[in-house]
């Protein structure tokens, strides 16, 4: 593990980040702030006294939603530099969403791309330095070691 190398647990809500580099190790979490249910305000009245709408507010909360991902992707993303490799994990589609803006960036080297129930801080820790001693020791052996 010469190469720094990390790993990145993330749903919608945060991505925690785990740097490691020789003996020692970083954690850094990063909140979305995206809201489960968003709310513009002037939300309630879709349709005017004559049955026209107002506006497209399905159209507003789609486009603030885009925008917020953006947002969460880019200052993930950027957390990432300076890391030569890292491992995506975590339950939700987010891990596939930043792996596509890594591989068009090209740095840091996604090695793999894994689906991982909810996890405390020291479980993904241990979870990142398992992957990468199993990967030192060869990738047949990488599944039995990762699933237990």
């Amino acid at each position: 593990m010469n190469k720094l190398s990390g790993g990145v647990w993330m749903d919608r809500r945060k991505a925690v980040i785990i740097t490691l580099k020789e003996d020692r190790s970083e954690v850094k979490t990063v909140h979305s702030g995206i809201e489960g249910s968003h709310r513009i305000g002037g939300d309630k009245k879709i349709l005017s006294r004559f049955g026209r709408p107002f506006s497209n507010y399905e159209q507003k909360n789609e486009r603030q939603l885009t925008h917020d991902l953006q947002d969460y992707l880019t200052e993930v993303k950027n957390e990432l530099k300076g890391m030569d490799q890292v491992v995506l994990f975590g339950p939700a589609d987010m891990k596939s969403e930043l792996e596509k803006e890594l591989r068009e960036s090209m740095h840091p080297v996604v090695k793999s791309v894994e689906s991982a129930d909810k996890m405390t801080q020291n479980q993904m820790l241990a979870w990142v330095k398992k992957y990468y001693s199993a990967t030192s020791v060869g990738a047949d052996k990488l599944a039995p070691m990762l699933s237990k």
